[in-house]
């Protein structure tokens, strides 16, 4: 990039930041932006500005007859438009969620300076559908250090701690806990998932688009005790023609995104 592109980003940034401090648009704002997305929430009493604000909220579960009320807070740091992105932090307490994020926001890019949540699995029936066939029970964990989703990378590392995991598939002997620990480097992904039975690792390259194409294709190798090429694992549990890739798909378009998990 040129000192002359730079220094318009710098006198673009300054200007967008003179207009954050001096605007202060109602925080009824920034929930009307939200309703939009036609998600389970529902927000009342907000208050502040689009900037710093909070509101009370109720949210619906799936496949619960009640609601999870709580409170939702936000900031958001102008400072760092001038380098074309915004900085946001919220927090967002339920009965039986709660999630905490410091992060930035820009064109085809979302960075996680920090990531902490929990919440009950059957939030995921919301983005898998699958998932409400299984009858899903149990609570998630998710932790992140410095996490980039970009145009089509993916950098950072990620914790995912599965606590109390059951489904109705598997019956009562299926219960227990579980550990998801995820490294993505650009195009190249490592995992290790900790079982009650031991310990399977997963690394491989994929393709991620999760802003342009909406999807995610991953090939590589699975083991336990020796590595196992995830063309063969797929074999072995019944994809005959599998040629060793797992693709997560959803339809962005929708109110909010639809996914599916797809083994070739």
């Amino acid at each position: 990039m040129t000192d002359r592109s730079w220094l318009k980003w710098l006198i673009a940034g300054l200007i967008l930041y003179v207009c954050f401090v001096l605007i202060r648009p109602p925080a009824t704002w920034a929930i009307r932006s939200v309703e939009k997305a036609n998600l389970p929430v529902a927000f009342s009493n907000a208050t502040g500005s689009i900037w710093n604000g909070s509101a009370a909220v109720a949210i619906q579960l799936p496949r619960s007859a009640t609601v999870e009320p709580g409170n939702i807070r936000w900031r958001v740091n102008p400072l760092y438009l001038i380098t074309g992105r915004i900085g946001i932090k919220t927090e967002l307490k339920t009965n039986r969620i709660r999630v905490s994020t410091v992060g930035r926001v820009g064109t085809n890019t979302i960075l996680f300076d920090n990531l902490d949540a929990t919440l009950p699995v059957e939030v995921a029936t919301m983005f898998f559908p699958i998932a409400a066939n299984a009858g899903l029970t149990g609570n998630i964990h998710v932790t992140t250090g410095s996490f980039s989703l970009q145009n089509n990378l993916i950098l950072g590392t990620a914790e995912i701690q599965l606590d109390a995991l059951s489904s109705t598939w598997l019956g009562p002997a299926s219960t227990g806990s579980y550990k998801i620990n995820v490294e993505a480097d650009g195009k190249v992904m490592h995992g290790v998932v900790t079982t009650r039975s031991g310990v399977i690792q997963f690394e491989g390259t994929g393709t991620w688009e999760p802003f342009s194409g909406g999807r995610l294709v991953f090939e590589g190798n699975v083991s336990g005790n020796s590595g196992t090429p995830l063309r063969a694992a797929l074999q072995n549990l019944g994809k005959a023609n599998s040629d060793g890739s797992i693709h997560v798909l959803w339809n962005a378009h929708l109110a909010y995104p639809l996914a599916s998990f797809q083994a070739h």
